[in-house]
């Protein structure tokens, strides 16, 4: 059985994941983490991947946290200025408006 270790680890390996996963959107992050999580769990790997795979994960669960904080932070933000009667401010940058989810004014909250 020949093992594609750069597919399972990534090309840069686990520790320079980071670079190229800084980018990735909080489900891209989470599917990232849910394919290493179910790669360990298989465990029919050698232990060096096994272990490069674990190291993975940490990191994917830790940047999911954080983008999950600065979604919670924009959230308050955005509620503490309402309460306040300030104007507030678009959630997404034009750049990261969701341009295929439509807003329905009449969605009860």
């Amino acid at each position: 059985m020949r093992i594609d270790l750069e597919k399972l680890v990534g090309s840069t390996g686990a520790h320079g994941a980071a670079m190229v996963e800084a980018s990735r959107s909080f489900e891209e992050t989470f599917a990232a983490l849910e394919q290493t999580v179910h790669d360990l769990e298989a465990g029919n790997l050698p232990l060096d991947v096994m272990l490069s795979l674990y190291e993975r994960a940490l990191h994917l669960a830790k940047q999911c946290e954080e983008i999950l904080t600065q979604a919670e932070l924009r959230v308050r933000q955005v509620e503490v200025l309402a309460s306040a009667g300030e104007e507030q401010p678009d959630l997404f940058d034009d750049a990261e408006a969701p341009e295929d989810v439509p807003f329905q004014k009449d969605v009860p909250f």
